[in-house]
């Protein structure tokens, strides 16, 4: 009996560690050849090597370069870069100049993107300060507005003229119909509780340029300015720039598998600053995973992968998405089972303490919204259960909330997993090299990887009869932009 015994458990012992697949014939999460963190994280410093990657600049169009040299690396195929007409809006020189009793103060600032021009002399008025109610403002005409938040920035998301948001939360469009001739906003939000920044870059739902020029002030220069705009003091605003036609490339390219049925893994690759949590780690992970799946055989793909790098996030967002699901929605999409959605990966937790970002030895908590039926939410949970893709996270099945938004214009009930999360210095130029963990990079890919492999494993037709929740209908059309 003993001897029998032993045989057994050796037999079972050799079958577990020699086993080449699982799964009707994927490989097994442990054999997945996932590259190392050393690997990932040198992409990810090549890909955010320059200042910001905003769409149709230069630095934009050498990171879509860059993807598309490591997709062909990659062995992947119909490598394709496509253009999206764009205005490209560029500020070269800011400034706020007030005059004081001792001479000219020059007040920190940052500036409000695809907002007017003032030309390379500036506006010289008067300053008004207007708090955060509009019922209680003055005449404001002719002057510079010095606004702070009530619960939002203004127009925080770039809604257009007319949309509820901005028509309730927009304090930039209503100091412009009272006839301002510009703008400055101490960043005191609430949303934001003690942090001192003047380098908010926030998405843009609204393509078209705001009517006034708009800059930033950190809370530390708040105080000041606040008491130079209610002794009504002469200030100078410079916000010049241009705002001329030029491009956005998304790139995706294409690893055939067993069936043309196929899972899109995707990320945008635009950023408002260096962008290393925004959305470098994105790319990154789609990166990882482009590598991974070339390295697995054909034999061993049951579907078609596509990994896709969309452009122009922060203009008229989230436009790249919304044009890729169009321009393939006969093509690419018209096979697409669901779409894995991996942005802001990685990232540390910060606090403000003493209005100073600190980290805080955490991880910020993952947001896992998902749109499927119970055999997709299954599977997820057994996915996350044995390989977490954070230390904390959450699944719910609210709207992406992210790039992955774009494609359900055109199929709203696309199945979905979106992953993100929300660190306070996500949209600033705070969003450096030290935000993001290593080991939670990879660990967080091990995850992706082993997610990609159980949905190419799902059949078929448990991917069908997914419909959008009634909440998920409700806040799209809340907060879609038109």
């Amino acid at each position: 009996m003993k001897i029998k015994f032993k045989k057994r458990l050796g037999i079972a012992i050799a079958l577990l560690l020699f086993a080449p697949v699982v799964n009707g014939g994927a490989p097994a999460e442990r054999n997945l050849p996932v590259p190392d963190a050393d690997t990932i994280f040198g992409w990810l410093q090549d890909f955010t090597a320059p200042e910001h990657r905003r769409a149709g600049t230069p630095e934009h169009h050498r990171s879509v370069d860059y993807l598309a040299g490591k997709f062909r690396e990659f062995g992947l195929e119909q490598v394709t870069k496509e253009p999206i007409e764009i205005m490209v809006w560029q500020a070269r020189k800011w400034g706020l100049t007030v005059s004081g009793p001792d001479g000219p103060i020059e007040i920190p600032c940052f500036y409000q993107w695809n907002t007017a021009f003032t030309g390379p002399r500036g506006i010289t008025a008067p300053m008004i300060y207007v708090g955060h109610d509009p019922d209680s403002w003055g005449e404001v005409a002719g002057k510079i507005v010095v606004a702070e938040a009530g619960w939002f920035p203004p127009n925080y998301f770039g809604f257009p003229e007319g949309h509820w948001f901005a028509k309730y939360f927009d304090l930039y469009r209503k100091a412009a119909h009272r006839g301002a001739a510009g703008m400055a906003f101490i960043h005191n939000v609430p949303y934001y509780p003690g942090y001192n920044t003047n380098t908010l870059y926030f998405p843009r739902f609204d393509p078209e340029p705001g009517p006034i020029p708009m800059l930033f002030i950190a809370r530390s220069d708040g105080e000041r300015l606040q008491r130079l705009a209610q002794a009504k003091a002469q200030a100078t605003l410079l916000l010049d720039g241009e705002n001329v036609p030029g491009t956005a490339d998304n790139v995706y390219g294409i690893l055939p598998g067993q069936s043309e049925k196929n899972i899109i893994i995707s990320s945008h690759s635009d950023s408002p600053h260096q962008g290393i949590i925004e959305d470098g780690s994105g790319i990154a992970s789609v990166l990882a995973q482009a590598r991974t799946w070339s390295k697995v055989p054909v034999s061993n793909r049951p579907r078609t992968l596509i990994f896709v790098a969309t452009a122009s996030h922060f203009y008229h967002c989230p436009l790249g998405s919304r044009v890729f699901a169009q321009t393939h929605q006969d093509d690419l999409m018209a096979n697409t089972l669901m779409l894995i959605n991996i942005e802001h990966v990685a990232a540390k937790k910060a606090e403000a303490r003493g209005g100073e970002l600190v980290l805080t030895g955490g991880m910020s908590k993952v947001m896992v919204n998902y749109q499927g039926n119970k055999y997709l939410r299954r599977m997820m949970k057994e996915t996350f259960k044995e390989y977490p893709p954070a230390p904390d996270y959450t699944i719910s099945g609210l709207p992406p909330f992210s790039d992955g938004a774009g494609y359900l214009f055109t199929l709203p009930d696309l199945p979905y997993i979106t992953f993100m999360t929300a660190p306070k210095y996500l949209l600033t130029a705070d969003d450096t090299m030290d935000k993001l963990d290593r080991e939670w990079l990879l660990r967080a890919n091990l995850s992706f990887a082993r997610l990609v492999e159980s949905s190419m494993n799902l059949e078929t037709s448990r991917f069908s009869g997914v419909k959008r929740s009634s909440l998920n209908k409700i806040l799209w059309r809340l907060f879609s932009p038109p």
